[in-house]
């Protein structure tokens, strides 16, 4: 799947919207993030700014996958994107995805004159794993007070780990993302098995009661 990033979402850039990648240096190691920054080639003013977490169980996937949406948010809502490429498990357990999520937003929020942006006006969002993500670093920025999200965007995000022990489940009929692969995901990203009750906060998004869970 890993390999299958590389090569399967390589896309012509759009006419009217333009694409570019930047690098923010981690806080906890001497890499760097990349961010897939979207933008419409025409901005008159600053814009609203929308963080965007990819999704992939936790294991895989990049930012260009959004592509096909990033664009069409650009184009219709004129905003700009930023689409972080973190670090994903078991390489990279909790909480290493939210952290460069986190210095991704402050680097946005930092730089938002330089970067045509409104520091009042930046969302995060994602899909998936990415937004369980978003979820995740939204309650951080409450915690933290530092930067005040305008809004939250969350797609179908994975939210709670016991979704992958639930027996009412059926794989019938389902080929890219079974069972046994979100149980992978959430175990790779938790680092211990899935409805373990010592995991740290922000690490899991929700806790329902049984057959109530969300994603």
């Amino acid at each position: 799947m890993r390999f299958l990033d590389k090569v399967l979402w390589r896309r012509k850039t759009p006419d009217d919207v333009s694409i570019q990648s930047l690098y923010v240096p981690r806080q906890d190691d001497p890499s760097q993030i990349r961010l897939r920054v979207y933008r419409p080639k025409t901005m008159s003013a600053l814009a609203p700014a929308l963080l965007w977490l990819h999704g992939g169980g936790f294991v895989v996937g990049k930012p260009e996958q959004g592509d096909p949406y990033c664009i069409q948010y650009v184009r219709e809502l004129g905003i700009v994107i930023f689409a972080v490429d973190y670090r994903y498990a078991p390489e990279y357990p909790f909480p290493s995805a939210l952290n460069d999520s986190y210095t991704a937003l402050e680097f946005v929020k930092s730089n938002a004159a330089q970067l045509g942006v409104d520091p009042n006006r930046i969302a995060i969002g994602g899909e998936s794993a990415g937004g369980g993500l978003a979820a995740a670093l939204v309650q951080l920025t409450c915690d933290r007070k530092e930067i005040k999200p305008i809004f939250q965007l969350l797609v179908y995000p994975m939210l709670d780990d016991r979704t992958s022990i639930r027996t009412d489940l059926i794989d019938h009929g389902t080929f890219t993302w079974t069972q046994g692969s979100n149980r992978f995901g959430w175990e790779s990203y938790l680092g211990k098995a899935c409805g373990a009750e010592d995991v740290p906060p922000m690490c899991i998004n929700v806790r329902c009661k049984r057959g109530d869970s969300l994603a």
